[in-house]
Parts: C-alpha cells; structure tokens; sequence
C-alpha cells in the first residue's frame, strides 16, 4: 500500500487541529482505495496562510517534466481547490475549469476532495510532439479526454519558417508573447500516453 498525503511535522510547523488530523485521516483512507496509478502527494500547512494544504503532483518521468500540481487549501469548514501556484501553491486569482469549492465537516470535506483527486488522477495524460527537419519544435502535454493543455513549450528557432507570425496574426500568443501550441494546425508527429 502506497502512502498518499504525508504530512510532515517538525518544531516550526503547527500541529494540526482535530478538524484537520479527521480531515486528513478521512482523505487517506480514501485515496488507499484509488484504482489509479500512484502520483506523489503531500500535505503541508500552507506558507502564506493558515490553511492546510493537500497537494497531488502530476509528473512526466520520462521527460522529466512537472505537468501541474493539483490541491485543495483547507480552512475550517471551507476546502477550495484548483491547479495551484507551481512555486508558492497558491490558488490562482481566478478558479480555471479545475476548481472544487465545498464546505462541510471534516469526513465530508475529505470525500469532496477525494473524489476530485480521484477524478483528476484518473484522466489520461498524454504528450505530443511536432517536429521540424528533425528537430522538435514544439511539445504539449494534456488530459487525453479532453484536450485541456497541462505544459507546452514552442521553439520557433526550430518551427517551420512563418509559422510563429502566422501562429501570433491568429491570436495563438499569450501573456509575454509566449506563443500557444494550441493554434499548430498539423498533426503531431508523436502522441504518447504519460498515465
């Protein structure tokens, strides 16, 4: 048996409530009945608030690539959950089509939160790659389900010639002018199931 949600706890971190010892108890003995395949987890208290966090990270091990970490920040009565921060674990300014709000006792806020992760842990991820003249340009990582991308990365030094222009005049850019994968009309080259 595989244990999920280790908390560790040391001189400088506070020791959990009863709210949060039930909370926890609850969610591990739930996860110790997933029919997925493992994912590392942990739980901690969270840095910059009070909240307990519960954090399952999805993790490309052949490539070597962090696809995302998934946790739910528990306060109270209260479990809000999303893609988090992949430095800070913070909850991102707006809730993305990940997110989970509950409230409720600690048993029912651990159930919530368990059939979210079970639901995230179960979907397929997958990897694609484009290449050009041999060389990958551009790569993403996504749920196979539903296309939902998780990790891309575009080098338009390797990109077929005009293809980041014409990837940018279409609206395919985001932020700093990170250009998005998602506007490459060609197939990729390579799809391989991650989990």
């Amino acid at each position: 048996m595989t244990d999920w949600f280790p908390y560790e706890e040391d001189e400088e971190t506070p020791g959990l409530s009863p709210g949060e010892t039930a909370f926890l108890a609850a969610l591990r003995e739930a996860a110790g009945r997933w029919p997925v395949p493992f994912a590392g987890s942990w739980a901690a208290r969270g840095e910059t608030e009070p909240s307990l966090l519960a954090v399952v990270s999805l993790i490309d091990s052949e490539a070597r690539v962090s696809l995302g970490d998934f946790g739910v920040h528990v306060l109270g009565d209260r479990a809000r959950g999303d893609l988090l921060h992949n430095q800070l674990y913070t909850l991102p300014d707006e809730p993305t089509g990940f997110a989970i709000d509950v409230t409720g006792p600690p048993q029912q806020l651990a159930a919530e939160c368990a059939k979210w992760f079970e639901a995230l842990l179960s979907k397929p991820v997958v990897h694609a790659r484009w290449r050009h003249a041999g060389a990958v340009y551009a790569q993403l990582w996504s749920f196979g389900d539903t296309g939902e991308g998780l990790v891309q990365s575009y080098d338009a030094g390797s990109a077929p010639r005009h293809q980041e222009a014409d990837l940018q005049a279409r609206g395919h850019v985001r932020g700093r002018g990170w250009v998005q994968v998602a506007g490459i009309e060609a197939a990729p080259d390579e799809v391989r199931r991650v989990r």
